[in-house]
């Protein structure tokens, strides 16, 4: 009889040592490595209680309680993962929203100065500072039949290339976006896009801030020798009150 609880607590020491080194190796899994590592431990303690033969069993119990130690701290390092995860998309859905409404308002302020400006002064004179939109911009300067350094760039025939120097400023409270496109040629009717090349420093444009100002230049294609010749800015936008589009439309002579 004392046999047969020999061999019985041996194979529970056993069984100790064999799931604590399972429990061991398994520990990177989250949860399992931690309900092993426990079985490891209370078999070695019932092992410890039961025979004399302690050996297995308290290599059972270390190798389960590593297993144990281990798995904490790797879920805790997991579940700190997942909260800085968390975090992190959380903060960048508040940034997301956060640039959503503040561009939201900047269109809308940019909407009521164009809605202001229809009732407002729209064709300038030669030499006048022009508002256009949410911008301010005045002709610095005017040249006439210019050449490109790239010599591959060349006017059509009965044609010339002509460079404006212009200072735009922003005028708003917000931050606003300026490019050439926005300002067209109006050569007695025909209207005409900034050229793509010209003279440095030409008008890439970009954000401005309340107030900034940016000078640079644009190239036209125009008849040779006209005289009549106006910056045009169109701008089509709609109001908070009405969903009907409208159109602004600021010339300034050249």
């Amino acid at each position: 009889m004392a046999e047969k609880s020999h061999t019985q607590t041996n194979t529970i020491s056993v069984a100790a040592l064999t799931v604590g080194i399972a429990a061991f190796v398994t520990s990177p899994i989250p949860f399992w490595g931690l309900i092993a590592g426990i079985t490891a431990i209370v078999l070695g303690i019932i092992g410890l209680r039961s025979t004399t033969s302690k050996g297995l069993s308290v290599v059972g119990i270390v190798t389960g309680g590593v297993a144990v130690l281990a798995n904490i701290i790797i879920g805790t390092l997991l579940l700190l993962g997942f909260l800085a995860v968390g975090l992190t998309q959380l903060t960048q859905i508040n940034f997301g929203l956060d640039t959503q409404a503040r561009t939201l308002a900047t269109i809308q302020q940019k909407n009521e100065v164009l809605l202001k400006q229809l009732d407002a002064k729209k064709d300038f004179s030669k030499g006048e500072t022009a508002q256009f939109g949410v911008f301010s911009l005045k002709v610095n300067t005017v040249t006439r039949n210019f050449t490109p350094a790239d010599t591959s760039l060349a006017p059509s025939s009965g044609k010339e290339f002509i460079i404006v120097n212009v200072t735009a400023k922003n005028t708003t409270d917000k931050t606003q976006y300026i490019n050439s496109t926005m300002f067209n040629l109006d050569n007695n009717g025909v209207t005409s896009a900034p050229q793509t090349a010209g003279k440095d420093p030409m008008f890439r444009g970009g954000p401005l801030n309340t107030g900034e100002s940016y000078t640079a230049n644009l190239m036209y294609e125009v008849t040779k020798g006209s005289q009549t010749l106006k910056l045009k800015y169109e701008e089509r936008f709609t109001s908070a009150n009405s969903s009907d589009p409208k159109t602004l439309i600021c010339t300034l002579e050249i």
